[in-house]
């Protein structure tokens, strides 16, 4: 047990209880974009996302949850059985850290300023919660030591309108390229100008993407289409879609053509935290035993809220294998 600081002890003494207390904290637009702010209730209108046009993608329903990606006990019981006596030398002597705020902990909290444009709205979401998470998951998981978040497409077409974070395992130089693209989670984020919470509220009320985005664009399908191709091409289920205030965990069935969407989770939740959410969503993303985990294909298993997942010819092809790809290139 380490000496408590000033503010008190630091994360790794208890993990547990350090993820049940930490919270984001309120993010303040500045004032110059505040005034850009869609009231409250109204859509932003500038989510003018470039995606891929056609009739390549086979997302055939997209199913809400009434409730969130997975209660506070389930999470906990996780969180008891797989961190209790762990060995925190990592943490204890790693030169990163926790930066989200928790009553009786010693965290150097990193607050940027007011978010005014894309770049200083992604250091909220990258130097808070991000950070923190891969902090806690290289701490708990030996075997995620060599994962990070790492920043996708930043130099892309959509740049000013949406930033994607990866966790990702760093690979050497000689890793081919079908290893270098593998993650187990993405997080996509915009900001509340862009992604206002009428916005999001519609995101996950959407039941079905059209095969043709050219005759009805609305942003809505925009997003899961940005969603679902960057899903396949990093070759991931779970993703998360943020713009900071508010929190939206989706996966994807083995085939992906079924997705599903959680009730919404505000930045300032408790019961689970959001940090919680994140950690369990990431461990399943990287199928820890203990968290939810997508069925082998052909499987009567019902995993999330009573659904099933369906068998397609896609589920049981590998991804990389010529014949998915040319599936997924047709129009």
């Amino acid at each position: 047990m380490s000496i408590p600081g000033a503010f008190g002890v630091p994360p790794h003494d208890d993990f547990n209880s350090y993820m049940q207390r930490a919270q984001l904290p309120l993010m303040v637009i500045s004032k110059a974009r505040a005034q850009n702010m869609p009231a409250d209730g109204e859509h932003s209108h500038r989510n003018k996302l470039q995606v891929l046009q056609g009739g390549r993608r086979r997302l055939e329903v997209i199913e809400k949850l009434s409730s969130g990606p997975v209660e506070a006990d389930t999470i906990r019981n996780f969180l008891a059985k797989s961190i209790s006596g762990l060995d925190s030398a990592y943490a204890a002597d790693a030169t990163e850290s926790a930066s989200l705020p928790a009553a009786g902990f010693d965290v150097p909290t990193l607050r940027p300023g007011p978010p005014r444009d894309m770049n200083t709205f992604a250091r909220w979401i990258e130097d808070g919660p991000l950070r923190t998470l891969g902090y806690l998951m290289r701490s708990t998981v030996a075997e995620t030591q060599s994962w990070f978040f790492e920043q996708l497409y930043e130099g892309g077409i959509n740049a000013k309108l949406i930033r994607v974070f990866g966790w990702c395992q760093e690979k050497d130089g000689s890793a081919g390229p079908s290893q270098m693209d593998e993650t187990s989670l993405l997080v996509f984020s915009q900001p509340p100008w862009i992604l206002a919470p009428a916005d999001v509220n519609s995101f996950c009320e959407c039941a079905s993407l059209p095969d043709d985005l050219s005759t009805k664009k609305r942003s809505k399908h925009v997003l899961w289409a940005q969603i679902y191709d960057s899903c396949i091409a990093r070759k991931t289920h779970h993703f998360v879609l943020t713009n900071y205030s508010n929190w939206v965990f989706g996966v994807f069935s083995p085939g992906y053509t079924r997705a599903y969407v959680c009730a919404t989770s505000r930045f300032d939740a408790t019961d689970p935290t959001i940090i919680e959410l994140l950690y369990y969503w990431l461990a399943s993303g990287m199928r820890i035993p203990g968290t939810l985990q997508l069925p082998e294909v052909g499987s009567r298993e019902t995993p999330v809220d009573g659904y099933e997942w369906p068998c397609r010819a896609v589920d049981i092809m590998p991804f990389h294998s010529a014949a998915i790809q040319r599936l997924l290139e047709m129009d």
